[in-house]
């Protein structure tokens, strides 16, 4: 008898007969949570410790940035604000930055207070009436200093200056041409206290001096004539009678300077005018006014071709009425 046969295995498929994977094994899924978990708890960590180092550059960058371009624009008040920020908020890697910032802060005070000191000076000027030393002083301005304000305000101030001491000028000359004794004295006083530095001021003044000796000389009354009866002996007069009243001098005219070529022009205007001031007064017979306007000619164009022939004609005049008033006596 046969032995009896072992049982039969049962029937596996392919996929039964597959290891079991470690993701499927019990416990493995939670392994994975957990150490997720903790990593980003690790992570959270380090951000949050960081914040704060990067708030603190963060800070000190602005305030740096912020004082520099305080000091460009010349506000150095909010400069120093900005330099007393970056000193409390940047640590010792960024202390470099403070340092500079306050470097450059000191210089620009150096170089505002410089400015400061030359503004002082050029506004002097010009309360001293001095508008052409002021001029000077702007020029000589660094290019620092003339982008300032103050500058700009000195410069508005010294063109209207000029612009009075133009208006000043053309008054004197036009009293001087109307024979206008005030208005030229008064204009003259004010061209003196707009610019006391200017280049035609003592020939003016030697002008309008002259137009008042010349206008005295006018106003004095002409000389009685000598009369003689035909036949008798003049009787001399006494010193003080036969003494003629002295002719007011006219001033010296003043030294040449550099403007020699405009003064000798005024000097031949002026001349001309006395000219015509004395062939008035010889037609009214006021021979020592007529005399002495021709002086004053003389005075401001010794070269004047007209001064001898008028002062031949004054005195062939005199000489013709005496001898009329004689004839007639």
């Amino acid at each position: 008898m046969p032995p009896p046969s072992a049982p039969a295995a049962p029937f596996r498929s392919a996929a039964d007969r597959a290891p079991i994977p470690p993701a499927t094994r019990k416990g493995g899924k939670g392994k994975w949570i957990a150490g997720g978990i903790a990593l980003l708890l690790v992570v959270l960590y380090n951000v949050g410790s960081g914040d704060k180092p990067v708030i603190e550059e963060n800070a000190c960058e602005s305030a740096f940035d912020l004082g520099t371009q305080a000091v460009t624009s010349g506000d150095l008040a909010a400069a120093r604000t900005q330099a007393l920020r970056a000193s409390a908020e940047c640590g010792d890697k960024e202390r470099a930055k403070v340092n500079t910032l306050q470097r450059a802060i000191a210089a620009a005070e150096k170089t505002d207070n410089a400015c400061q000191r030359n503004f002082r000076s050029i506004d002097g000027l010009l309360q001293d009436s001095r508008p052409g030393r002021a001029r000077a002083g702007l020029n000589e301005l660094t290019a620092a200093c003339s982008n300032k304000p103050e500058a700009e305000a000195l410069r508005t101030r010294l063109e209207a200056t000029q612009e009075s001491i133009k208006a000043a000028l053309a008054d004197v000359r036009s009293a001087l041409d109307a024979r206008d004794q005030a208005q030229a004295r008064a204009a003259l006083a004010k061209l003196t206290g707009l610019n006391r530095d200017e280049p035609s001021l003592n020939q003016l003044k030697w002008e309008v001096d002259a137009l008042d000796a010349a206008a005295a000389a006018a106003a004095q009354p002409a000389p009685p004539a000598e009369v003689f009866m035909p036949g008798a002996v003049p009787v001399p007069r006494a010193p003080s009678q036969v003494q003629e009243p002295a002719a007011p001098r006219a001033p010296t005219a003043p030294t040449a300077s550099g403007t020699q070529d405009a003064g000798a022009a005024q000097r031949t205007s002026m001349a001309t005018m006395f000219l015509r001031d004395a062939e008035q007064a010889l037609l009214q017979r006021k021979f020592d006014a007529a005399k002495t306007y021709v002086e004053s000619a003389r005075r401001a164009d010794p070269n004047n071709p007209q001064l001898d022939s008028m002062m031949q004609q004054i005195r062939d005049r005199e000489r013709q009425m005496l001898q009329e008033e004689t004839t007639i006596r």
